[in-house]
């Protein structure tokens, strides 16, 4: 049986590894697919990767392993660290195929350098009868220019199937009256929680337009301000604002709002923190007085409880709201219901 083997952090996983999945399926009758990372990346939770390779790719035999399994598994091993040398990395993949598989391995699909060295050392180690073939897949990169490590560095959606693109986004909105810490509490969890901030468009709006707003601005105010969501270079989003506060504004200002802006004020969040005001507001000349504040925190109460949008108050000083809100991030799931099933319209032609 032609019996291959590909391994990857797969943090993400990307379409260049795809490709090199897709001829690996296609070249043998039984494929291995094993992942690690040590220490993880919190973004790419070995949960979420197992679930993206058990969607797409259900006939391979995909492992994700992890120090607690592997205790279990083959508890005389340990996982390599990331930056361990080469050989102790090859030297741990001999081993666990021969205590874990324990049948001859045909090939393992590459597209990197360590490829040979590894097929040398498995090759040494596992001492059967059939030698050990490497197959190099899209080495110089030109058939999918991509790598791990860029889509770490600058998220790209367009390198990735739909599928994990969806699954791995978390966005992160916070709510609230004028004055509530909201701008505050976004960039300190891009900072402590890892990500990136999405500052407020509508108020950079106003002062460029000196305090002038009219109703088409509302349009564009939450048009760009979903836009910037969409295009920012994290995976996980923490956002100062979202098309519903730019709703309200309309209302308040206009008495009404364009349909479409409706629309877009229905975008959904994975948390979304309303920011108490129960602390004195800072009038910094742009805002307006406290009826009006309180009358906006009511509003947001309101609406998002007709929405049956679940929401979570940030009440107290700066520290106990930072600690709801770390609190709260970690608890979600990194395989969602809403995103977690691979609709056919993700299928890929490896199925």
């Amino acid at each position: 049986m032609k019996r291959g083997l590909v391994i990857g952090k797969f943090c993400p996983l990307h379409k260049g590894h795809q490709l090199l999945i897709e001829t690996a399926l296609a070249e043998t009758e039984e494929l291995h697919i094993w992942s690690w990372s040590q220490p993880e990346f919190p973004e790419f939770h070995p949960a979420l990767r197992e679930h993206w390779l058990r969607s797409l790719y259900p006939t391979a035999k995909t492992i994700i392993f992890t120090p607690q399994n592997l205790l279990k598994l083959c508890p005389e091993l340990e996982l390599p660290l990331n930056n361990a040398a080469d050989d102790v990395h090859q030297q741990f993949v001999a081993r666990l195929w021969d205590r874990l598989i324990r049948l001859p391995l045909h090939s393992v699909h590459t597209s990197e350098l360590y490829g040979e060295p590894l097929v040398s050392t498995l090759n040494r180690m596992l001492r059967q009868e059939e030698t050990v073939f490497h197959r190099l897949v899209n080495l110089p990169r030109d058939r999918m220019p991509v790598s791990g490590r860029q889509l770490r560095s600058r998220w790209s959606p367009e390198l990735l199937h739909p599928f994990v693109a969806v699954t791995t986004e978390r966005r992160v909105v916070f709510l609230g009256a004028e004055s509530t810490g909201k701008t505050i509490l976004s960039e300190w969890a891009a900072r402590e929680l890892g990500g990136v901030a999405i500052p407020e468009y509508g108020r950079a709006l106003w002062e460029q337009k000196r305090g002038t707003l009219d109703l088409a601005d509302m349009l564009a105010i939450a048009t760009k301000q979903v836009a910037d969501e969409e295009q920012a270079p994290h995976p996980w989003r923490f956002c100062d604002t979202s098309p519903l506060t730019t709703l309200f504004y309309s209302e308040a200002m206009f008495g009404h709002a364009d349909p479409r802006l409706v629309e877009l004020s229905h975008r959904r969040y994975d948390l979304t923190f309303l920011c108490l005001a129960d602390f004195p507001m800072v009038q910094d000349g742009t805002r307006q007085d406290e009826s009006f504040r309180r009358k906006q925190e009511a509003w947001y109460r309101s609406t998002l409880q007709e929405r049956d949008i679940h929401y979570i108050t940030l009440a107290g000083d700066l520290a106990h709201r930072q600690e709801i809100i770390r609190t709260n991030f970690h608890e979600i799931p990194p395989i969602r219901p809403d995103r977690g099933v691979l609709h056919s319209r993700f299928r890929t032609g490896a199925d």
